[in-house]
């Protein structure tokens, strides 16, 4: 429902051609796209990293390195998406205060 009415609103906006604004929407929807891909894909690692650590996948100590490695890689990910989210953010509050 939220991203049908984000669409609507962006198509309205491109009609009045306010591309500025548009391309912060595009964008901010691109970075909460990928912040919620990764935020799944960290879910799924930690949950295969509590199953080798308990040993039902037999993994061995390399294995778990490599999880949690991959565990850091997707918390850097995820915050540098939040990071860039906060920054379109920001950008549309200035716009709107200049209007």
């Amino acid at each position: 429902v939220l991203s049908d009415t984000i669409n609507a609103v962006n198509s309205s906006l491109k009609e009045q051609k306010r591309t500025d604004i548009t391309n912060f929407i595009t964008k901010l929807q691109k970075n909460e796209s990928d912040k919620l891909n990764w935020t799944a894909a960290l879910h799924l690692e930690r949950l295969r990293l509590r199953n080798a650590q308990l040993g039902e996948e037999g993994e061995d100590e390399r294995t778990v390195q490599l999880l949690k490695d991959g565990i850091q890689s997707l918390q850097q990910k995820i915050g540098g998406a939040v990071e860039s989210i906060n920054e379109v953010l920001e950008e549309l509050r200035c716009i709107a205060a200049d209007e």
